[in-house]
């Protein structure tokens, strides 16, 4: 597969993954707004005298209340799998070897922890090959390689 192909594939899949994420975004928004609006009808019901209308929109409260809750849930993982692709396209895009696309985290949460700890061991990999790279290109290479990750760290601490 060259590097072309996967960094459209990134492309494609970064461009759902927002799509999903704005989707879920506002359909939090229009379950709260509907939660409200039955609210405001049990309220009504209520000053009407009419208490079985009132338990009626008090059910519907409750409902697009649970709606809400759940495209709030969806909404956040979505926009951490937005964040997850948008890194491992920066990853891509400097990049010259290729790599299969990352799997998106499980919903699940023993999936998502194991989902976690096999990254890191690819990482590991990644990193113990890079080190490898530069012992064996010579020292001058690796000093100046080490002495910008020393650079890059301190900067990065606050």
């Amino acid at each position: 597969m060259s590097a072309y192909t996967i960094r459209r594939e990134y492309r494609n899949a970064l461009a759902a993954a927002i799509a999903a994420e704005d989707w879920w975004w506002r359909e939090a928004h229009h379950q709260r707004q509907e939660t409200q609006r039955w609210q405001q009808r049990i309220e009504l019901a209520e000053r009407s005298g009419d208490p079985d209308l009132a338990t009626e929109a008090a059910r519907r409260a409750r409902h697009h209340a649970a709606q809400a809750r759940s495209a709030e849930l969806t909404y956040a993982e979505q926009r951490t799998r937005v964040r997850m692709l948008k890194d491992e396209a920066r990853v891509q895009a400097g990049a010259t070897v290729t790599r299969p696309i990352p799997q998106l985290p499980a919903q699940d949460p023993l999936e998502q922890r194991f989902a976690a700890l096999e990254r890191e061991t690819v990482v590991d990999a990644q990193l113990q090959e890079l080190k490898a790279r530069m012992a064996s290109t010579g020292p001058a290479v690796a000093t100046a390689a080490q002495e910008a990750g020393r650079a890059k760290e301190g900067g990065s601490q606050t």
